[in-house]
């Protein structure tokens, strides 16, 4: 693959995930269809990758008029053959470097999140783990809001043994754990460090993460069946985080969010319609990003090194 067909690549590559982006902002963010738009999502991130490398036909290309060739006199002196190694070795030099670039970017990226993922675990080989109904809850000594991530839920010890955690608390973080909604983070995650190019993928990132709210949220919901008192409990866990204004703007956004999808409701026609319409979606991802193989193309290289053959005799 060239240089020039690999940002054709790249290029179709990012195109497509904007629109598998816009179709699930259009079709399904407000719906109340949160397995389903899981199982959409992480497809949408592994689509782009495979659409502009199917092959959907041919397009007819016209025969490009070479003209004469003329030949430098046999006692000239030309500088064509030292232009040519110049334009060549520059056209070498060019995917040498951008190799270099993303590679650098890749490794930095990677390591990075090496370096997260060892701070998330530390707490579990330093601070006193309980088993719980198929998770395991870490008791951090400094004070944390419960979170959890893999299959530990870490939560302050003291509030802990005070009993001082809701159990609406408990059961969200627990779905979260059994449901393995880190497996879709730590997918997202890698996918990133190597399409870090894609400005798409953190859009799609924050979307994966609202939808893991929504599913911990209806376990929630299923399991203690009081949406009040849940909407006031979320209400009060979010004033209570007024230090810092970015975060808790950033939080009550998702929280209004949150609070409004619980009083949802989509009904299976709907959700069916709303499936169905991405069907035309995925069509046209496929005829726009898809690869177009020129019927001449194969003819016009074998004239081209025919005449380049020709010009070296």
């Amino acid at each position: 693959m060239t240089e020039y067909s690999m940002i054709g690549y790249l290029t179709r590559m990012v195109a497509c995930s904007a629109l598998l982006l816009a179709a699930y902002h259009l079709f399904l963010q407000k719906e109340k269809m949160h397995r389903f738009n899981r199982f959409y999502l992480l497809a949408a991130i592994v689509v782009p990758f495979v659409i502009p490398l199917i092959s959907t036909g041919t397009v007819t290309v016209a025969p490009q008029t070479t003209g004469q060739v003329v030949y430098p006199a046999s006692g000239a002196a030309t500088p064509v053959l030292a232009t040519a190694k110049a334009v060549t070795g520059t056209r070498e030099l060019f995917p040498a470097a951008i190799t270099t670039v993303y590679g650098i970017v890749l490794i930095l990226l990677l390591a990075r999140m090496g370096v997260n993922f060892y701070f998330i675990f530390s707490p579990v080989h330093s601070c006193e783990v309980v088993p719980y109904r198929g998770a395991k809850l870490v008791l951090v000594k400094k004070a944390i809001s419960p979170y959890s991530f893999s299959n530990y839920i870490f939560i302050n010890e003291q509030q802990y043994h005070r009993r001082e955690i809701e159990a609406e608390l408990f059961t969200h973080e627990l779905a979260h754990a059994t449901q393995k909604h880190s497996a879709d983070i730590i997918f997202v995650e890698l996918v990133q460090c190597i399409a870090w190019f894609n400005p798409f993928l953190q859009l799609y990132r924050k979307a994966i993460r609202l939808n893991h709210e929504f599913l911990a949220d209806e376990a929630v919901l299923s399991t203690h069946q009081n949406i009040s008192s849940y909407q006031q409990l979320l209400l009060s866990k979010v004033l209570l985080n007024t230090n810092l204004a970015l975060a808790s703007s950033f939080n009550f956004l998702i929280t209004k969010k949150r609070l409004v999808m619980m009083t949802q409701h989509t009904p299976k026609s709907r959700a069916f319609l709303k499936a169905a319409a991405l069907i035309p979606v995925m069509i046209a991802a496929i005829m726009l990003f898809s690869t177009k193989t020129e019927a001449g193309s194969g003819l016009r290289r074998k004239l081209n090194s025919a005449i380049r053959s020709e010009h070296c005799l």
